[in-house]
């Protein structure tokens, strides 16, 4: 009870000192803008007191944010803009180009039997293997025949053969009834690949005609002897 008339005295004394604040400020604006009252009426004061409500904070607006737009792209007139493109027309493939015709490899030809031998050269002086120092001889002493049997027909077969003065076989004959034997045309037809040895007369190649006699070895390489005399002259 003691501190609700505390509480009433403390409010008359505030409400007493703001009514001689306002009165103060009254007579401080009177003195300095003198209001002219019309003549005969008399000074009328109304104060009024009423406690001030307390203003609530009001948020500051912030500023706004400055947004840097990027210029427009211009848009060229309509006359200047591109006209849309034609739809591509279609990509015209040329047919391949034919190939070139390729020749045919020529025919393996056989082996050269007795009648397919090489003709001697006429201008070529062929010299009778007996007569030179030293008479040519295959490699090794090695005929190379054909890989088939001795036909059993033929014990010994005599032929001749002309051998140029670099050691190659130009021609080769047999002779007698072997010449016309078809499997020993064969058997002797890969004769002319024979390695050889030309014959030499005065320290020099030369070439040579040379009679053989040959018949089957124990081995596969036929013997022989050679060279034998001519029994006629050399064509």
């Amino acid at each position: 009870m003691r501190n609700r008339q505390h509480a009433i005295g403390w409010s008359w004394a505030l409400a007493a000192a703001l009514a001689l604040h306002a009165a103060a400020l009254v007579l401080l604006q009177a003195r300095r803008h003198p209001v002219t009252e019309a003549p005969g009426a008399p000074a009328v004061w109304h104060v009024s007191l009423r406690a001030a409500p307390q203003a609530a904070a009001v948020p500051r607006p912030s500023p706004p944010a400055i947004v840097s737009a990027a210029p427009a792209p211009a848009v060229a007139p309509r006359s200047d803009r591109q006209r849309p493109s034609a739809a591509p027309s279609p990509v015209r493939r040329e047919p391949p180009a034919p190939r070139p015709e390729v020749a045919p490899p020529p025919p393996v030809q056989p082996l050269p039997t007795v009648a397919e031998a090489p003709a001697a050269d006429p201008q070529t002086v062929w010299l009778d293997a007996s007569k030179v120092d030293s008479a040519p001889t295959p490699n090794d002493n090695l005929w190379l025949l054909a890989e088939q049997p001795w036909p059993a027909g033929f014990p010994i077969v005599r032929l001749r053969v002309w051998l140029s003065a670099q050691g190659r076989i130009e021609r080769f004959e047999l002779e007698g009834p072997a010449a016309d034997d078809p499997a020993m045309r064969d058997l002797f037809a890969p004769i002319v690949d024979t390695p050889m040895r030309p014959a030499m007369l005065g320290g020099a190649p030369v070439a040579s005609v040379m009679r053989i006699e040959m018949w089957p070895g124990e081995g596969p390489a036929p013997d022989f002897l050679a060279p034998m005399a001519p029994a006629s002259a050399p064509r």
